[in-house]
């Protein structure tokens, strides 16, 4: 029987080991991103902004009645970090949102907000037109935000305004929601020009959720975060903060099926990830053998 040194398994375990090691790391490292381009997020990309995650987003429409399709390359958005409680987002056009005459551009997507950790919930968010510019008499631009929760409750929208027509510019929008510390955010942009003459470049503008909403919901008298038929147990039970009481079974009716859960954050030991994984199991499947082997020869040749 050929026998392998000592020192050489030793170092085949050492490599193998060093594979993990590589695999565990960058499978476990969280996205940290702060700015990106609109194709790399709708590739799967992830912003994070103090403690708030800007993930899952979703290209809905892009229409332009003249020039080229629109270069998501181009177009970005950037953190906006400047008051942790109020974390935002920055999108800055790229020239790609430009109309002249009887023309315009419309760009609707979507993404998800999350707090993380025991962050308080979204309370409110905001839309604000930080750069629209008129080369002409007339012109529209808007902006809409629908925020829902996950499974697409209305929470409430927002909505920017520039109408170089009518003089009538609503550049800035606020609106307080129910707490919540998960949404689900549909934004349209709109340009379009109304003569022949008109010019107008849409270049920016920005949106932040303000963080100052409670971590429990109305209903949720066991404290996990969702309104369900557990809460009517626990009020059966008299443990709403007025036992028994009408009003309580009232506020559990009117939230039933609501939640404001945080998503579970990334686990800190991955699954063994391919080649490296398998290597190592063959690994350690191959020492107990080895070992099984010189046991017993040594018993044979006692």
């Amino acid at each position: 029987m050929r026998k392998i040194p000592t020192n050489c398994f030793a170092r085949r375990l050492l490599a193998l080991g060093l594979i993990w090691t590589t695999c565990v790391a960058s499978a476990s490292r969280p996205a940290t991103a702060t700015a990106a381009t609109l194709q790399g997020l709708f590739g799967g990309g992830t912003l994070t902004v103090g403690n708030a995650r800007f993930d899952n987003w979703q290209l809905l429409s892009a229409d332009h009645t003249s020039g080229a399709a629109f270069d998501f390359s181009l177009m970005s958005m950037s953190a906006i970090g400047s008051d942790p409680s109020n974390p935002g987002l920055q999108f800055g056009s790229g020239g790609q949102l430009a109309v002249n005459g009887i023309n315009a551009a419309d760009l609707t997507f979507r993404y998800q907000v999350h707090a993380l950790g025991t962050s308080n919930s979204f309370a409110s968010h905001s839309l604000n037109m930080t750069g629209v510019a008129f080369a002409g008499p007339g012109g529209i631009a808007t902006i809409s935000q629908e925020v829902t929760t996950i499974g697409g409750v209305d929470l409430g929208p927002a909505v920017t305004l520039a109408d170089n027509v009518a003089d009538v510019f609503e550049f800035a929008d606020t609106q307080a929601i129910a707490p919540h510390l998960n949404l689900q955010v549909t934004v349209n942009v709109f340009v379009t020009g109304l003569v022949a003459a008109d010019a107008i470049n849409f270049t920016a503008f920005t949106q932040r959720f303000a963080q100052t909403g409670p971590t429990t919901l109305p209903g949720d008298f066991n404290n996990d975060k969702r309104v369900d038929g557990a809460d009517f147990l626990q009020w059966q039970r008299g443990g709403s903060p007025s036992p028994l009481s009408q009003g309580d079974l009232t506020i559990w009716k009117n939230n039933f099926g609501q939640s404001i859960l945080a998503t579970p954050t990334v686990a800190a030991v991955p699954e063994p990830c391919g080649v490296g994984g398998a290597l190592l199991a063959g690994a350690f499947a191959f020492s107990r053998r080895a070992s099984r082997r010189n046991t017993e020869c040594s018993s044979f040749r006692r």
